[in-house]
């Protein structure tokens, strides 16, 4: 209740009164005290399953009337790795080529749903049945490659697995990105001896650019500096079966106009790797 107030700029009476009048109305009480707390009723859950959606098309209504036409904010959300390797280094890209609207990037994840957390669009590197409340549409495949230094692109994946150490990111996502690549070339493992080991890829691949090893990742993140001669990967790119990259739209704003551009522009900058 007190937060409700916080949220409304209202006193914490007035949110009691407004309750009370509601609960008056319909004849069934929505909430249950237990003491100082109180807890939605069975016939609470029912009616806020109902009216919930109407409440946020309102929302949505209001806050785009309220901008006007002429605003051109819009709310991009991707994993911290994808803003790091592939959207920064397209940020020019995408402000050449939509000079007028103004892109808010958010990084949030686990289930997401786009609605109510006022993202416009969702850029995904995931699973589509993450994401079966939202409509998605495929952009490209997930592609893994052997990445290391251009120093050492003369060498064979072979010799390049005798002699570079492998270097291993621990987070969940990332834990078969090795063992993909290996079946396809047919090559045994790395043994996990002597190896750096990262939580993240942006870490892994700082350690890969000073020489310290060579590192299984998506190439999507290292396009740019493969391109730039910053690093090379050896072996065939890999479709990695597990992820893919989607692309996902609040229902509420599919027919704004920055975001039909801004969906158009990724479909464009978000090309299969090979």
């Amino acid at each position: 209740m007190t937060a409700a107030a916080q949220a409304l700029s209202v006193s914490h009476s007035a949110i009691s009164q407004a309750i009370k009048s509601l609960e008056t109305q319909l004849s069934c009480n929505l909430f249950v005290r237990e003491g100082r707390s109180v807890r939605l009723s069975n016939e609470g859950k029912r009616y806020y399953k109902q009216v919930g959606p109407a409440l946020e098309t309102i929302v949505h209504a209001t806050e785009e009337l309220m901008a006007g036409d002429a605003s051109h904010q819009l709310t991009l959300n991707m994993v911290n790795s994808l803003v790091l390797h592939w959207w920064l280094p397209r940020v020019d890209n995408f402000q050449t080529a939509l000079p007028k609207i103004d892109v808010r990037i958010s990084n949030l994840t686990g289930h997401i749903n786009l609605a109510a957390q006022h993202i416009d669009v969702a850029l995904i590197h995931g699973q589509p049945e993450d994401w079966k409340n939202e409509t998605i549409e495929f952009l490209a495949d997930d592609t893994l490659v052997l990445v290391h230094r251009p120093d050492v692109a003369g060498q064979s994946v072979q010799q390049l697995l005798d002699t570079l150490p492998p270097i291993y990111i621990t987070n969940p996502r990332r834990q078969n990105d090795w063992r993909t690549w290996c079946k396809h070339h047919h090559v045994p493992l790395p043994k996990q001896h002597n190896t750096l080991t990262f939580d993240a890829t942006i870490q892994g691949l700082q350690a890969v650019t000073l020489g310290l090893g060579i590192l299984v990742t998506h190439y999507h993140f290292i396009q740019n500096d493969v391109e730039a001669g910053l690093l090379a990967f050896s072996g065939d790119p890999v479709s990695n079966e597990d992820f893919g990259y989607y692309l996902a739209v609040n229902p509420h704003r599919a027919d704004n106009e920055n975001v039909l551009a801004t969906r158009h522009w990724l479909k464009q900058a978000f090309i299969p790797a090979f």
